[in-house]
């Protein structure tokens, strides 16, 4: 495999765990409040 087939499968693969990720936590963050994913540094850098 190349280079560029190897980056374009790896960032898809990525790109999908983080959509996952992200659906995951604000679903919790719905549920409850308190543990305030969504307002975490690191989730609005992601999105």
């Amino acid at each position: 495999m190349n280079l560029r087939k190897v980056c374009k499968y790896v960032f898809a693969h990525a790109a999908i765990v983080l959509s996952g990720m992200l659906m995951v936590l604000l679903a919790i963050d719905r549920v409850n409040e308190a543990m305030m994913f969504i307002d975490n540094d690191i989730t609005k850098t992601l999105l």
